[in-house]
């Protein structure tokens, strides 16, 4: 067998994998994240998940890194197969996927994205709907792809950038939010009706293990906000 022909192939492969390597890191620099105060409503029936109808993100107004989406940001995403790829999961960690979207559900109103999900029975899932009935878990934030934008005003001294068309790729439940513009609506058991109002939150009446959650929660939306930027 021909040295040359073999050296030649792993000179290849190599040359392929520092392209894929490259763009794959691409792609990674692309992907931001975006989160809000979530208004959403929570509705369970014996012996089944929660049931979750929010809004994923606000449009309109600027949030606190200074961007804009556009009221017809989403449409073209909307259109699209690949919103049926988007995934609902805890914290932007693609690997703790708690609940399926109900893809015919996602539309543009005035306050923003509108969403529909199921809860499923993992342990994520389980945790997420004990964590939502404390009050713990308020804010939804998505991660997309800015396809399109434009600013208004200088870009590096305070100027707004308008996000004209996104893709969005996952959508999470998280601890901190970035929109202040959605408000929450309530919590409801399908069964009693019996709306339970998210609490406040009391630091010190928490149990070590109640602090330890939300500081592993802080922790994790800190840092996927940090490797977003990166």
């Amino acid at each position: 067998m021909d040295k040359r022909g073999i050296g030649g192939g792993v000179a290849v492969r190599y040359i392929f994998c520092i392209f894929a390597l490259k763009n794959y890191f691409v792609i990674m620099e692309e992907l931001e994240h975006k989160s809000l105060p979530a208004r959403f409503e929570v509705k369970a029936e014996d012996g089944k998940m929660m049931h979750i109808c929010a809004y994923g993100a606000g449009i309109g107004n600027v949030d606190r890194v200074g961007d804009v989406i556009v009221s017809t940001a989403f449409d073209n995403w909307l259109a699209s197969e690949g919103k049926k790829d988007t995934q609902f999961c805890y914290q932007h960690n693609y690997e703790q996927i708690i609940g399926k979207f109900d893809y015919d559900s996602f539309r543009v109103d005035e306050q923003g994205l509108y969403f529909e999900a199921d809860l499923i029975p993992t342990s994520w899932g389980k945790d997420t709907e004990v964590l939502i009935n404390e009050g713990l878990l308020k804010e939804f934030s998505i991660s997309y792809y800015p396809v399109r934008s434009h600013y208004v005003g200088d870009a590096d001294n305070g100027g707004v950038r308008y996000l004209d068309e996104l893709e969005i790729r996952e959508i999470s439940i998280v601890t901190i939010p970035a929109n202040p513009k959605a408000k929450l609506v309530s919590a409801k058991d399908t069964g009693t009706r019996q709306e339970v109002t998210p609490k406040p939150e009391d630091w010190t009446s928490k149990t070590d293990e109640e602090l330890e959650i939300s500081r592993t929660a802080i922790e994790q939306e800190i840092f996927n906000r940090v490797i977003a930027k990166i």
